[in-house]
């Protein structure tokens, strides 16, 4: 009789060794640690970046410019007034396209660090209303170049700050 050995095949290990485990866990950690430091720096980035654009300095800072440039446009050429140390501005209009005598006005000063605007009628003089336009005024002048009137508005709120310059002419 004839005996077969049987030789034996090795074994293959089927897995990973534990070495090999920690060391993709190691990579592993080290990527999504770098990962979340790139996402926190552009969290924060991305914040100061949104206060900047849409922070009170800039959409105060807008909203003066459109407010000034509507009441310059309807004003007359001839009734613009400026105030000491060009301090405040007073532009009188028409009411109504019948009116031939500007009997309105628009007055822009600064009040404790607030740009305001008074309206009115002309004669007799009375005021209908006043209103903050923005805030944290550090420094305002008016200035009347030909036709148009300009505005230099600064502002600061402690963490920004914006010179505003707008100007527009009157239609009347």
């Amino acid at each position: 009789m004839v005996t077969k050995m049987l030789k034996r095949k090795p074994r293959r290990h089927c897995g990973f060794t534990l070495t090999e485990v920690m060391v993709v866990i190691v990579i592993t950690l080290i990527f999504i640690l770098s990962l979340g430091t790139v996402l926190v720096d552009a969290h924060r980035g991305w914040g100061i970046m949104y206060r900047r654009v849409n922070g009170e300095v800039v959409t105060g800072g807008y909203i003066a410019r459109r407010t000034f440039d509507s009441m310059v446009r309807k004003g007359c050429k001839e009734n613009v007034s400026l105030g000491p140390l060009s301090k405040w501005c007073e532009i009188q209009y028409y009411s109504n396209e019948i009116t031939t005598v500007a009997d309105c006005y628009t007055l822009f000063y600064v009040l404790e660090g607030n740009l305001k605007v008074e309206q009115g009628i002309v004669d007799p003089r009375a005021e209908l209303s006043t209103r903050t336009v923005c805030g944290n005024v550090t420094n305002c002048t008016f200035s009347e170049i030909g036709d148009s009137v300009r505005m230099v508005l600064e502002l600061d709120d402690g963490t920004n700050s914006r010179a505003v310059v707008s100007s527009a002419v009157m239609h009347n």
